[in-house]
């Protein structure tokens, strides 16, 4: 059931994605440059049809009615932020309607998926909390972590390598807590992943579009909370549980939580609304060095690895220090690039000045 858990979504992806390219390419349906976005070439967009179909057909091919039954309205919410998505590639929605719909594909996986936050688990000494407080909580964080997904699709290759280091690892988890549903689910979109990347790595052939990365995040949301109270449940049968559970799930989706956090601070600290698009993303100031697509997502998607193996190694000192320790060593890492940004700018300033000067000279 595992192995063609992994086989059949590469696989369908991997000979899917081809056809959706040239059917996009042939009806003129393509994401064009314009001066927001990075792709300097006419590509398409809607990836996300690929992954997520073969993501959906396996789960309902692999697990057991009875275990889809269980699970039918977090496959439901999967839906809706797949037809959100879709919707919004097709013809751009304002980011109220987003939200809206955002928030009952969450409200599903909550309110009848019971994928809830039960408390605030220690951290900063708080335990159980108010049962709307969780569900409102719970509701704010997979609507939140759904779009931090979507802001950092913006370069080849990072959106989908976050996503399949994210899902494989998770998955990994749940198979060793014997979780199936989410063991499948895991290793079918990471598997999905590997074959997207094989388009989506730069030079891209095919983006993913909000259509991937709206249902990504929703997912890789669900997943988190999933994975937070299965850790923190008392269950002696499962071999492997994290102390700083918390944290460990926080360590996998560090960089779109980072960067999310990141543009929203300065867009607020500029005067302008948090959900006004610009270049202030974290790839942003990577590419504005000279770092390449493949470079700059390779150095954040290692960056993030580095963040969980962290995490993991010193899971003992408990989630209020861990989080402490990963928005340090986060910042730091944001705060190093952007200064380097600041120097690479001047010294590419004086140098344009020194030629410019020295044009003059021979000139004269």
């Amino acid at each position: 059931m595992l192995i063609l858990a992994v086989i059949i979504p590469f696989l369908l992806t991997f000979f899917t994605l081809p056809i959706v390219i040239r059917l996009f390419k042939a009806i003129n349906f393509i994401d064009t440059p314009d001066r927001r976005k990075i792709h300097k070439i006419n590509t398409p967009s809607l990836g996300g049809i690929a992954i997520y179909t073969s993501v959906i057909l396996t789960i309902l091919f692999v697990i057991p009615y009875s275990e889809l039954s269980i699970h039918k309205f977090l496959i439901a919410g999967l839906i809706v932020a797949l037809i959100l998505g879709i919707r919004d590639d097709i013809s751009s929605l304002y980011a109220n309607q987003k939200l809206v719909v955002q928030t009952l594909a969450a409200s599903l996986a909550v309110l009848y998926a019971n994928i809830k936050l039960e408390g605030f688990y220690g951290i900063l000494g708080i335990g159980e909390i108010n049962s709307i407080v969780a569900i409102l909580l719970s509701i704010f964080l997979i609507v939140a972590i759904t779009n931090s997904f979507n802001l950092i699709d913006g370069i080849d290759g990072l959106a989908g390598g976050i996503a399949f280091m994210a899902s494989a690892l998770f998955g990994l988890w749940f198979f060793q807590a014997g979780e199936q549903f989410f063991t499948i689910l895991c290793f079918s979109m990471a598997s999905a992943f590997v074959a997207f990347l094989f388009f989506n790595w730069h030079p891209s052939k095919i983006f993913m579009g909000d259509t991937g990365s709206l249902v990504t995040g929703f997912l890789l949301s669900c997943v988190a909370i999933q994975f937070i109270n299965s850790n923190h449940m008392p269950d002696p049968g499962i071999p492997l549980k994290f102390n700083s559970f918390v944290a460990v799930a926080l360590s996998l989706l560090i960089i779109p939580i980072y960067d999310t956090l990141r543009v929203f601070l300065i867009r607020i600290a500029a005067g302008k609304s948090p959900f006004v698009p610009d270049k202030k993303h974290i790839h942003h100031i990577l590419l504005k060095q000279g770092f390449s697509h493949s470079q700059s997502s390779l150095i954040l998607i290692l960056f993030n690895l580095v963040i969980i193996l962290l995490t993991v190694a010193v899971d003992q000192l408990g989630n209020t220090v861990l989080i402490a320790i990963q928005a340090f060593i986060t910042g730091m890492f944001g705060l190093f690039f952007d200064l380097r940004l600041t120097r690479y700018l001047r010294i590419h300033r004086e140098k344009h000045k020194l030629e410019k000067d020295m044009f003059i000279s021979k000139s004269a």
